[in-house]
Formats: C-alpha cells, structure tokens, sequence
C-alpha cells in the first residue's frame, strides 16, 4: 500500500461523506471504526497523525520526518492502516484538515470508508 505521487491534488470536497454515528459506533460494540486527527507542534515544525479505535482504545501514531502536508499524511495513513489488519478497518472519521484532500486515494489503497466531521460540529465522531 503505498500512494501515487503523479497527478493533481484534489481538494477536500464540499459534499463529502458526513459522520454519522451508527448505532454500533455509537455504542461502541464493533472494533474498527477509526478517528483519526493530525497535531502539529510549535510553530508547525513538528506534527504526529493519531488514529483511534473507538472500541478497544488502541491508538496508533506515525511521525512526519518534513513537512505533513496531504502527500505525507497520505503516506502516514497508509503505514498506519497497513499495521491494522484488513478486517479491523471498518471506518475512518476525520475532521475538515486540508491534510486530508487526498482521502479518495486513501480509500482505494486501503479499503476503509473515510468520513469527515460536520464542520460545526468538530468532534461529532467522538459522540
């Protein structure tokens, strides 16, 4: 699993897939439903990307060794993903980061649904 480096980079579409919180989700029942979220460092000269299974609490991280723009956290989501096995990669809630403007190729190498939070409502993947 690796990402394509040829191309234009899309941008975040407007009418992307919204979170909505299933029942399982909800509750908590079904290990594989990601939340996933870049942190940037002082002065955005350092940067982590988390991803969360929202049942088991385990919690996965990849560095950024330059910049973490959507090229690198394409490329960290992959690593990442590919430590998670296929069967547990169920669905990956994100907020509205421009770091996530290549999440269709995210898609397509890794198999997971991407969905991202109500831009009102930040953290509508944590309810």
């Amino acid at each position: 699993m690796s990402p394509s480096t040829g191309g234009s980079t899309p941008t975040a579409p407007e009418a992307c897939q919204r979170a909505s919180t299933s029942a399982c989700t909800a509750a908590r029942t079904e290990v594989g439903h990601l939340e996933g979220d870049l942190i940037t460092g002082a002065y955005n000269r350092s940067a982590i990307v988390t991803v969360f299974d929202r049942t088991s609490r385990h919690l996965w991280l990849a560095e950024f060794p330059d910049d973490h723009g959507a090229e690198a956290t394409l490329v960290a989501l992959c690593e990442i993903l590919g430590r998670i096995p296929e069967h547990l990669r169920r669905t990956l809630t994100w907020d509205q980061g421009r770091e996530m403007a290549r999440h269709q190729e995210l898609v397509e190498l890794c198999g997971i649904d991407v969905y991202f939070c109500d831009p009102h409502s930040h953290r509508l993947a944590g309810q």
